[in-house]
């Protein structure tokens, strides 16, 4: 049995080596290696595979290390992190990594082919991923696009943030452009890195806005509206395909749009016009307060600009035919109220009130009332504060009076007059307990400022408590601050008692300075009551002093 095997190896070997041809199966092999079974597959080696780029555990049976390209394995495994995973199937070395061997896709395979497939069910086929891993397509080996497992979609962008993020890799302009048809120009939205733009290039007719109302995600119905339109000579019209200025606004039939306040009662409803009413070389505009039902009223007022090809007053009657507001301007402009019984109010606001305060008024008669609804002369000033009234023309001085020439022209001129300041309760220190450098402190109002004013005894000389009573005497310098308005010329003194003794006083000053007056005070005190304390306010003095 040996020897029989040993020469059929034999002659094997040496026909194998004679013709370089090995057939099993076979006594007349076509190529290298045939092998011919009727009944039995051939069985490569069965491996089992840790990743796509390394080449173990196969080895070179010749020396060892990776094996040659080409070789062909089976593996068995399942194993291994994307992209370099492996699943079990037939694997051939390139030199650098194995590669899966596939079939060509028929109708019932599970691989996708470069000329489509048959027999698809979109249920369960699909191109991506089964796990946690973005799917990313290439051109030119360049990932040109990618869904993430988050479901984003990135052209341009490895990490999109929305749902489509389109980057143009740095240009200038980037972003996406659509083409409704393949020879009409793109609508295009990009971004230069600082602001944004939407684009439309090759637009005869300009870019219009339009919307409908047939229903939510109703795209592709034919039933818009357009609303807005922007011509590519940069006219943007409202209401019209073909605006003639930089802003168009048409309202269609009523000519009027309407805007709410925030409270969106119709109560406190405001419109506002915009509309051309024929041809020619005029336009207007007007607002308008409305009644309770939406409808305009009287008091409604019209503005108009009008060149020199216009000379004739534009009127407008709404709410009735004998309420009628009108202006019109052909080389003047004017404001007008044509109801003779009522005046035309200027008023201002703010936003935290929802009503005007009322500031001006002209009535019918041509009066004009300032912080009064009511005036009673051509100009009548109502106010609360002082000053109610400032004319400056450069002129204007300390002292100055307003004085009118023949022709009713005022000017400020000088006045010669002196001015006056005077001040009420300068106290009189008479007490017992008063000595000469003692001081006190009061204070009094002069010329509208609070001033404090500094009392200090100079010189005393008390009177006598018995029969004959002589006279007090003292000198009494008294300091303001803040001081007199101007340095005094006159001073006249008013003494007064409240005290009930019959005191009397003489006053003189012996000193005066716009920071201080001395005043010489005598006492004629016919009781002789200087043990009395000091009342204070009981005997004091008024004072008017003159520039």
């Amino acid at each position: 049995m040996g020897i029989r095997l040993f020469k059929t190896l034999f002659c094997l070997f040496v026909s194998a080596y004679s013709f370089g041809q090995v057939g099993i199966g076979t006594e007349s092999p076509r190529g290298a290696l045939e092998i011919n079974s009727p009944t039995n597959g051939f069985l490569p080696p069965q491996v089992a595979l840790t990743s796509s780029n390394l080449s173990a555990p196969v080895v070179n049976p010749q020396g060892g290390g990776a094996p040659v390209a080409g070789t062909i394995v089976y593996n068995t495994a399942t194993t291994g992190t994307a992209p370099n995973n492996v699943v079990p199937g037939f694997y051939y070395w390139n030199g650098s990594s194995w590669l899966l061997l596939t079939s060509q896709a028929t109708s019932g395979s599970s691989q996708w082919t470069l000329t489509g497939n048959a027999g698809t069910s979109a249920s369960t086929n699909f191109v991506g991923t089964t796990d946690a891993v973005d799917f990313v397509t290439r051109t030119n080996n360049t990932e040109s696009m990618r869904v993430t497992s988050a479901g984003n979609v990135g052209i341009g962008s490895n990490s999109p943030l929305s749902k489509l993020q389109v980057n143009n890799g740095g240009a200038a302009v980037s972003g996406i452009s659509v083409r409704a048809l393949a020879d009409w120009d793109a609508v295009s939205i990009s971004h230069d890195g600082n602001t944004g733009y939407i684009n439309a290039a090759g637009v005869e007719n300009g870019l219009a806005f339009r919307t409908n109302s047939t229903g939510s995600g109703d795209y592709l119905s034919n039933a818009y509206t357009e609303r807005m339109r922007l011509l590519n000579n940069g006219n943007l019209g409202i209401g019209t395909d073909s605006p003639a200025a930089r802003l168009d606004v048409s309202a269609g039939v009523t000519g009027v749009q309407t805007v709410l306040n925030t409270t969106g009662n119709i109560n406190d409803f405001f419109q506002y016009n915009v509309q051309n009413t024929s041809t020619g070389n005029k336009a207007q505009s007007g607002y308008s307060a409305t009644a309770n039902n939406g409808t305009a009223t009287t008091g409604f007022a019209w503005m108009g600009i009008n060149n020199s090809g216009f000379n004739f007053p534009m009127a407008y009657n709404i709410g009735g035919a004998n309420d009628v507001s009108y202006i019109g301007s052909g080389q003047d402009m004017h404001i007008a109220n044509a109801n003779n019984t009522k005046s035309i109010i200027f008023s201002t606001g703010t936003a935290s009130t929802p009503f005007f305060n009322e500031r001006m008024r002209i009535t019918n008669a041509g009066s004009v009332g300032i912080g009064t609804n009511n005036p009673t002369t051509k100009l009548h000033i109502s106010s609360t504060t002082s000053p109610a009234l400032r004319i400056a023309d450069g002129t204007e001085g300390s002292g100055k009076m307003l004085v009118s020439d023949a022709n009713g022209n005022a000017t400020w001129q000088s006045s010669n007059l002196p001015l006056i300041s005077a001040f009420q309760g300068m106290v009189i220190p008479i007490c017992a307990n008063v000595s000469v450098n003692s001081t006190g402190s009061f204070t009094t109002t002069i010329s509208g400022v609070n001033t404090t004013v500094t009392w200090t005894v100079l010189s005393k000389q008390t009177s006598s408590a018995s029969f004959p009573i002589y006279a007090e005497r003292l000198q009494v310098r008294y300091n303001f601050s803040p001081q007199l308005p101007f340095v005094p010329k006159g001073i006249i003194f008013n003494a007064l008692n409240n005290s009930g003794y019959p005191d009397t006083f003489s006053l003189n000053y012996a000193a005066k300075s716009q920071s201080s007056i001395t005043v010489n005070i005598t006492r004629n005190d016919t009781l002789g009551n200087v043990a009395v304390s000091c009342w204070a306010g009981q005997f004091y003095f008024d004072v008017m002093v003159m520039n």
